[in-house]
């Protein structure tokens, strides 16, 4: 990904196209990831979830289709929607968590990541390893994709 000693600078530039181009999604996930990757999941929840509304706001009003994940830019906004509940889980928001997660899956019922992120959710509840002060998917700052509820 990015060098280490190169993190400022990556910030630096990408929250420059963000300024000038507030629809840049594939910006925001890394944003998001170097955000998680200095374990500060509140500010990789703002740009996950800025770019995940983003997405919703531009399907038609009524949507009910399916959006492929492979397809165009579609892959950024699944991503995106994967990051926002990652860190809302990590927050112990973790009905928004599955709701972003239900709603991804509605929108591409194919998306093996999502189908997967929801049966580890489910597999946790069902065993009882759930603590909400604790990040509970096992690779939180690695995804692929804590303090104020701006919501």
């Amino acid at each position: 990904m990015i060098a280490e000693d190169e993190l400022e600078i990556a910030r630096d530039e990408l929250l420059y196209l963000v300024a000038d181009c507030r629809a840049f999604l594939a910006a925001h996930n890394l944003l998001g990831e170097l955000a998680l990757r200095e374990e500060d999941v509140s500010l990789a929840r703002g740009h996950f979830g800025f770019a995940y509304e983003v997405g919703i706001d531009s399907l038609p009003q009524g949507f009910r289709g399916v959006l492929p994940t492979q397809r165009d830019y579609n892959g950024e906004f699944f991503l995106a929607g994967r990051g926002l509940a990652r860190c809302l889980i990590a927050r112990g928001q973790r009905a928004e968590g599955r709701a972003v997660l239900q709603q991804l899956q509605k929108l591409d019922p194919r998306n093996t990541d999502v189908r997967d992120l929801l049966a580890e959710l489910d597999e946790q509840e069902r065993l009882g390893l759930v603590s909400p002060d604790l990040p509970v998917l096992d690779d939180l700052p690695e995804s692929e994709d804590e303090d104020d509820d701006d919501d």
